[in-house]
């Protein structure tokens, strides 16, 4: 569930931000950090593409927080 809910949680949030820093009443450090936001979505997509071609070639690690701890399958 995680894995499908996680990156729309997270686009939703760079939208909520996004929109939060055109507003005329936002801090300069939001806007500022706004600036960032399109490079920030293309680095996430960028890192899960490169994820989920790992998983396909190798077959392990599904998740990406499996694959940064180390966590593998146990198969019987």
């Amino acid at each position: 569930m995680m894995h499908a809910a996680a990156p729309y949680f997270l686009d939703r949030l760079l939208v909520h931000i996004e929109t939060k820093a055109k507003s005329a009443d936002c801090s300069p450090e939001l806007a500022r950090f706004s600036t960032f936001i399109p490079v920030l979505r293309n680095t996430i997509t960028v890192i899960h593409r490169c994820h989920l071609s790992l998983f396909y070639l190798r077959g392990i690690f599904y998740h990406i927080a499996k694959r940064l701890s180390g966590t593998r399958y146990v198969s019987l």
